[in-house]
């Protein structure tokens, strides 16, 4: 049986969604038993398994939370395709009965990354 995929959502080029990337080397180290693939957000091909984790930054949190709720997710205004972001295309699956069990692990846009990414490890 291979690793259990953990799907990284963030961008590298804002500071305020970048945090799931940064902590997604001390993740590796920390966790040998999952593997860890960057996800870009604004895809469409959301992985279709009964199991999905993700890690993504949630604006305003203090501290690392669990989302397995999708009705929890607020809603963004969507203006363009960039706007479009998971928690849209996760209600939508729900929507049209394609997701299964979930969990976002939330962490904070800011903060010390080795006690973020320790927290997230025992979440996972």
């Amino acid at each position: 049986m291979g690793k259990k995929t953990v799907y990284i959502v963030g961008n590298p080029t804002l500071a305020k969604d970048s945090m799931p990337l940064k902590i997604m080397p001390l993740l590796q180290k920390a966790c040998p038993q999952f593997e860890f693939l960057p996800f870009e957000s604004t895809r469409m091909d959301i992985p279709q398994s009964q199991d999905l984790v993700f890690i993504d930054t949630v604006e305003g949190a203090k501290k690392v939370m669990i989302i397995d709720d999708v009705d929890r997710i607020v809603e963004t205004k969507a203006c363009s395709l960039h706007d479009f972001d998971l928690g849209t295309q996760l209600k939508l699956l729900k929507k049209f009965g394609m997701l299964g069990k979930m969990k976002i692990i939330g962490v904070p846009e800011k903060g010390d990354r080795k006690r973020i990414a320790g927290e997230v490890a025992k979440l996972l």
